[in-house]
């Protein structure tokens, strides 16, 4: 690991977390190419700079090759949110739609971002998944039957996971109110 380098670089992109000298993520032998890493030592949206030299040896004379790289640690998607129109319906009737905008990542580009819907009811702490697969697809439509229906009405958290190529995960959430009985106060057709 070029430890000064990896300083630079992450100093560029506006980190103040630098390494110390002789810092190393390698547990093991370093002549060995399958030495085990500390996994822990890497740092999201950080760049690590690696310096492999390569030796022939050959009656006493000697060849080095040197390979350098940067490493960039993947960053989840970020900055996304849930909008739910509308915020509020009656339970098996109204068609909910749930859309998750804005989320950005640094090695994904936006048409290859996916998405799995799912919510919770906050009266019964229930799973319950809106999505069958990963879907490129950030839209979903649903009519929510509550299973839990004897209160006026039920709160539901939606929740939508976000990955990127990777497979590197981020959430966000949003609340919505499904009411259980036609003639309640809180559900105003107008």
């Amino acid at each position: 690991l070029d430890v000064d380098e990896t300083n630079r670089i992450n100093r560029e992109l506006g980190f103040t977390d630098d390494l110390s000298a002789g810092a190393s993520p390698f547990t093991g032998d370093l002549t060995d190419l399958n030495t085990p890493l500390d996994n822990t030592f890497f740092k999201l949206e950080h760049k690590y700079v690696f310096v492999l030299d390569i030796i022939k040896e050959n009656m006493g004379e000697s060849i080095t090759i040197t390979k350098s790289w940067t490493l960039t640690m993947n960053a989840p998607p970020k900055n996304g949110y849930i909008k739910i129109i509308p915020p509020y319906g009656l339970l098996s009737t109204t068609t909910y739609v749930i859309t998750t905008y804005d989320w950005e990542d640094e090695d994904t580009v936006q048409e290859n971002v996916e998405y799995w819907f799912y919510y919770i009811e906050a009266n019964t702490n229930t799973k319950i998944d809106l999505s069958t697969a990963w879907t490129t697809n950030n839209e979903v439509y649903s009519n929510f039957t509550v299973r839990f229906y004897q209160l006026e009405s039920s709160d539901i958290n939606v929740y939508v996971k976000v990955r990127d190529q990777y497979h590197a995960e981020s959430e966000a959430t949003a609340k919505m109110t499904v009411v259980n009985q036609i003639g309640s106060s809180l559900y105003d057709l107008t």
